[in-house]
């Protein structure tokens, strides 16, 4: 019998990206519990834009550099998120201190702390390709001290001094990304910007984008047609519920599907461990929800958000599954999968206005529990037609 030896490089590397990922939904998140309703739906606004336009120019970048393993490609990724993020930067802050809020300031911060994390998902993802255990722990633990700061902020409502942790979280990455930071201009003249633009244009990225403009329209639409502090409510609801199945999306699943020994497990975990998990959280959050902030009315609301959301997390789970699965199947089935991305996102749009129409703003509730089960029922069909031509 073989001996089970933990893979401790994709368990910090995990840990590592999935905090670097989700530190903005969790102060989101936070914010929702909390009662900052109308912070939340501006920061959930402004999370859904700058994600978007990051994700478009993201080229693939943790996959490349995963399976080259080359400094060339880590250095021209960097140079490139470089240039793009800094253009980012400065159209973000211009549109802030333009924008009507109460908020400006923090915003802003955060609006910062989201562009120079996705420029550092590259060096983070370098760390993985080189087994960089030592940095990723060191890395990690900063991390964890500034998200348990971010919570006591919250605890005591002061938001100014949030603002506070916001900029020492930014010097951070500056200071322990330092040596690539510095690294950039004797990169930029191997740099060719015609070739980095050039892969903006495959189908895989405009699934990406579309996936990321549904979630930028859904918030659009939702923050114009019901006040901020509902609007609130709604994305820090939603993001409760999508933790599990983003974190499965974005950071583990596509490695994690290349290895073909791990589905069965897999698809135990999903289709059993999870269902318990979203059980339990229903419970929890039921049970909970008094010792958290917030107006009455509008914290039932957010509450029943994430309870309705969270039977939505386990159809966006097997949704998810079986996209990988078919995915990494046969590389045939690539476009495949991103063309259905596309149609989803595309139907996955009027999910709110028609929500909105039949049910009101009760009805929104109900938008991320729709659109998984949508996701579900558009992957499950995809997968049963591979089966029938087999």
């Amino acid at each position: 019998m073989t001996k089970y030896i933990p893979d401790l490089n994709f368990f910090f590397s995990s840990i590592g990206l999935g905090i670097n990922f989700f530190f903005t939904s969790v102060i989101l998140v936070l914010a929702a519990f909390f009662g900052f309703y109308e912070f939340a739906a501006e920061l959930g606004l402004l999370k859904a834009g700058i994600f978007m336009v990051c994700q478009m120019l993201s080229s693939n970048a943790r996959s490349i550099i995963i399976a080259k393993n080359k400094i060339s490609s880590t250095e021209q990724f960097l140079t490139f998120r470089l240039i793009f993020g800094f253009i980012i930067f400065s159209v973000s802050s211009i549109i802030i201190f333009l924008l009507d809020s109460n908020f400006k300031f923090l915003i802003f911060n955060l609006s910062t702390i989201i562009v120079v994390q996705w420029i550092a998902e590259i060096i983070i993802t370098s760390y993985h390709s080189k087994k960089k255990d030592l940095e990723k722990i060191i890395f990690i633990f900063f991390q964890m001290i500034f998200l348990f700061s971010s919570f006591l902020c919250f605890w005591y409502g002061s938001l100014f001094l949030l603002e506070l942790i916001s900029i020492a979280y930014i010097l951070f990455y500056l200071i322990f990304f330092l040596k690539y930071f510095s690294s950039f201009f004797s990169s930029l003249e191997k740099f060719s910007i015609q070739n980095n633009i050039k892969n903006l244009f495959k189908l895989s990225l405009l699934s990406s984008a579309s996936i990321n403009f549904t979630n930028l329209t859904w918030r659009v639409m939702i923050i114009n047609i019901i006040s901020k502090d509902y609007a609130g409510a709604l994305f820090g609801g939603f993001a409760v519920a999508s933790f599990i199945g983003s974190f499965f999306y974005n950071i583990v699943g596509p490695i994690l599907f290349q290895n073909k020994d791990v589905k069965k497990t897999l698809k135990f975990l999903i289709d059993y461990l999870l269902l318990i998990i979203v059980l339990a959280g229903c419970f929890l959050v039921y049970y909970f929800q008094d010792y958290f902030s917030g107006y009455p009315e509008i914290k039932n609301f957010f509450y029943n958000t994430i309870l309705i959301s969270l039977i939505g997390s386990y159809f966006m789970m097997k949704s998810h599954f079986l996209r990988f699965e078919f995915f990494f199947s046969n590389e045939k089935n690539h476009n495949s999968v991103f063309n259905f991305d596309i149609i989803y996102s595309f139907f996955c749009i009027l999910t709110v206005p028609v929500l909105f129409f039949i049910g009101s703003l009760e009805g929104l509730k109900y938008s991320y529990l729709a659109a998984s089960i949508f996701s579900f029922l558009i992957f499950l069909t995809l997968s049963q037609s591979k089966n029938a031509k087999r």
